[in-house]
Order: structure tokens, then C-alpha cells, then sequence
């Protein structure tokens, strides 16, 4: 009898929930990294509204391939147009059937911003080719949509807003864009994050810090009179504005290199990997 009622209260018992364990900003103490200042690379103008894929296999432009610039088509924000061009495949057009804010593209799979009825942001999943929508579902109903992006794996990284206007809290999101999204607590009210393997670096206006999806974070230590506080913009942008990673190294804003996954070994967990055992 007392083997079947505990069967029976374990099948009862409530499906786990993907979020952040509510102690994650309390990591153990960790010496800060420090970024070193760089010089801000020369950026050549680009067009406006063009969105580069992070592992620079395409490129998108707003409008039609096409234009017809003797007979300009009036303004239609019902629906979304891009063109995308790729290796192998050259450029074609597109549309998402319906208002929206393209964020980012990544091998056929686009992400639109959008305003729900309710008034909320929603981030959509579309695929260019078979003209399929889906809205991205997070763990946590009352967290709002802040930046959203692909890695240079296609893998989706985002970054939310938690907590209440007197008390603000951020997150940030990932996983694949067909499967369940994990998120867990910044230590800070961040703007925007970049991804390095699984370590999030994310800034705002209290400072910059990095993040691993095993509980723990740890401060960066940016060069003095580095502003950290962002234009605060409404509605959704694309993550990794601010923050660009690759190769173990993150850049904020242009001119601050932070190193998070150096070369040698170490007795420090956030020195080599989240998931480094030493």
C-alpha cells in the first residue's frame, strides 16, 4: 500500500520548468576580469536595415530584390519583404505575412519582433521556404522580450526583461528555435549580451558581467570613464549590438576586449569554461 501511494503522489507531481534557479545572481565570490581598452575599428557606412548572419554566410536587405525605383510601391507595414541572398542559392524575396520588425537571419529561418493584440512584444520563428510562422514561448510567462538573435551556430539567444519597474531584472534565453527555450538570471539589469560556447557576456547601466547557464557569474571590470548605460529603445532589437564575441574574446561597445575562455588552465571555474571541471 505504501509503495503504490508514493507511485501514485510521483505521478502527480508537476513537469519541471526551464528557469533559473531563484538564488542565481548569488554566485560565489570570483576575482572580476578586466577588460582592456581597445581602439574602436573603422566601420564603413553600411546600408540601412541590412542584417549580416553571425556566421556571415548571407545577407538581407529590407524591400523587394528589386525595387522599382521609377514606380516606388506606397509604404506597407502589414506585411514584412526582405531579400536574402546566401551562397549556392544568390538572392531571393520574401515575405512574413503580417506587421513586424525583422531581427536576424540565419540559413532560411528569419525572426520578426512583433506587437501582439495584447500589446506585448513576441519574437516569431519563419521559415523563409515554407512560409511557416511560430511565436517563441518563454518559461517564464511574465518575462518581456527585450533582444533576440542567432549565434554563428544558428542556435537562438535572446535577452529579456524580469522583475517589476521598482525592482528590474534581466535574463537571458537560448536554445534552438524548434525546441524549448532554457533561461536563466543575469546579475544585472542588462541592455544587450553577447555568447561565447555557453558563457553570455551582457552590460548595462550598472556595469558588465559574465554569465553560465551552471548558476554562477562573475563581474567585468571595464576601463575607467567607459559609459555602460545604452540607449533604452522600445520594442525588440537584435542581440549582440553591443556585444560581439568570438574566438574567446567579447568586445562591448567597441572598445573594451574582455578574454573569457584564455588558452591555458587555472584554478578559477569562469577562467577556462562554464563547464571546466579544475
Amino acid at each position: 500500500m505504501r509503495l503504490l501511494l508514493l507511485v501514485s503522489v510521483a505521478g502527480c507531481a508537476a513537469a519541471p520548468r526551464m528557469w533559473a534557479r531563484p538564488d542565481a545572481a548569488a554566485s560565489p565570490a570570483l576575482r572580476p576580469l578586466v577588460a582592456e581598452r581597445v581602439e574602436p575599428a573603422a566601420v564603413a557606412p553600411g546600408e540601412e536595415g541590412v542584417v549580416d548572419s553571425a556566421d556571415g554566410r548571407s545577407r538581407t536587405r529590407p524591400g523587394p530584390c528589386e525595387p522599382d525605383h521609377a514606380h516606388p510601391a506606397p509604404a506597407d507595414d502589414t506585411v514584412v519583404v526582405a531579400c536574402t541572398g546566401t551562397p549556392g542559392r544568390g538572392w531571393r524575396e520574401w515575405r512574413y505575412p503580417g506587421p513586424g520588425e525583422l531581427l536576424d537571419v540565419y540559413d532560411g529561418v528569419a525572426l520578426i519582433a512583433r506587437t501582439s493584440a495584447a500589446g506585448d512584444a513576441d519574437v516569431v520563428r519563419y521559415d523563409i521556404d515554407l512560409g511557416r510562422s511560430v511565436t517563441l514561448s518563454l518559461p517564464e510567462p511574465t518575462a518581456r522580450w527585450r533582444r533576440a538573435g542567432f549565434t554563428r551556430s544558428g542556435m537562438l539567444v535572446g535577452l529579456v526583461r524580469t522583475g517589476t519597474d521598482a525592482r528590474p531584472g534581466a535574463a537571458w534565453v537560448r536554445g534552438s528555435t524548434d525546441g524549448p527555450l532554457a533561461m536563466e538570471a543575469l546579475p544585472l539589469d542588462a541592455d544587450d549580451l553577447g555568447v561565447e560556447g555557453d558563457l553570455a557576456v551582457c552590460v548595462g547601466a550598472a556595469g558588465a558581467a559574465v554569465s553560465s547557464p551552471l548558476g554562477w557569474s562573475r563581474a567585468v571590470e571595464l576601463p575607467p570613464g567607459m559609459p555602460t548605460a545604452g540607449p533604452r529603445a522600445e520594442g525588440v532589437r537584435r542581440a549582440g549590438e553591443r556585444v560581439r564575441c568570438a574566438a574567446g574574446r567579447c568586445v562591448i561597445d567597441g572598445v573594451a576586449r574582455v578574454t573569457v575562455r584564455p588558452g591555458g588552465g587555472g584554478s578559477d571555474p569562469a577562467g577556462v569554461s562554464g563547464r571546466d571541471p579544475h
